[in-house]
C-alpha cells in the first residue's frame, strides 16, 4: 500500500497494535523529500486489508520552490 500510494521507498517498518486491536505501521523512508518523518498507516481491522489508511500527509516545502525560482531568474538574467 505504501509503495503504491506514496513516494516513500521503505527503509524500515515498525508494526504495533493498539489496545482496541488496530494495527499501526510506521515506516522510515529513504527519500525524505515528501515524508521527512516517515509514513504512518492504521488498519482498524487487522484481518481486513481495506480497513487500512495512510494517515501521514505528503509535505511540500514552499521555500524550496521559491529558492528554485530565484536561481532560475538569476540564470535567465545572466544570459
Amino acid at each position: 500500500m505504501i509503495l503504491f500510494k506514496t513516494e516513500c521507498k521503505i527503509v524500515r517498518i515498525i508494526k504495533s497494535q493498539d489496545k482496541n486491536g488496530s494495527l499501526n505501521y510506521h515506516t522510515t523512508c529513504e527519500n525524505v523529500s515528501f515524508y521527512p518523518d516517515g509514513v504512518s498507516v492504521i488498519c482498524s481491522d487487522p484481518d481486513l486489508e481495506t480497513s487500512c489508511r495512510i494517515i501521514t500527509q505528503k509535505k511540500r516545502f514552499e521555500s524550496l520552490d521559491l529558492l528554485k525560482r530565484s536561481v532560475n531568474d538569476k540564470h535567465e538574467k545572466s544570459e
